[in-house]
């Protein structure tokens, strides 16, 4: 087994990820393979980690744990998620963040799915569509040099996702949320 084996989606998963991500969009081809890669957030929710460790790091501290175990193989790791009657292992970082541990099915060659637990240290849960409606915002806004408002916001839900428009957006909407998130200022 090595750290090329796990599967971790840091534009889902990881806000410091995310936020690097958007910043080095610059230009219209960029923004084409970001869309590509946007499709794999969701429509749900996600849980983000916000903590201090960067994205290797989390693989890294993953594939330690893994290695300390004793699990080297497919077969071990299939034995040691499946241990307990659940197809899944919660596992503690040494920040204190909690880290779900899934098959993954994706990938013949990797199968080790990590992604941050609900409710851990430094995790955060938002609306998948919002997130998502945010980061083409904010790399709109530096494309386009777009101003928030209502009608840019239901330009992208319509454009990109193909759901209605919003009739109101306030302090507490799930969309400026996502952009406090993120540091929209």
């Amino acid at each position: 087994m090595n750290e090329n084996q796990i599967i971790f989606n840091g534009l889902k998963h990881h806000l410091k990820y995310i936020v690097e991500k958007i910043n080095n969009i610059k230009t219209y081809n960029d923004f084409q393979v970001f869309l590509k890669e946007i499709t794999e957030i969701g429509h749900s929710e996600t849980d983000i980690y916000t903590g201090n460790l960067n994205y290797f790091e989390i693989i890294s501290c993953v594939y330690n744990f893994l290695k300390a175990n004793n699990i080297v193989s497919y077969s071990d790791y299939i034995n040691f998620i499946r241990s307990d009657g659940h197809d899944y292992k919660v596992i503690q970082l040494y920040d204190g963040s909690c880290w779900i541990l899934r098959i993954g099915k994706k990938f013949e060659d990797k199968f080790v799915h990590i992604h941050p637990a609900r409710f851990s240290e430094y995790t955060i849960r938002i609306n998948s569509l919002s997130l998502k409606t945010s980061l083409i915002f904010l790399i709109k806004r530096n494309l386009d040099k777009i101003e928030f408002n209502i009608e840019e916001v239901n330009n992208i839900r319509v454009k990109y996702f193909g759901i209605s428009p919003i009739k109101k957006i306030n302090s507490n909407s799930n969309i400026i949320k996502a952009l406090k998130l993120l540091h929209y200022n």
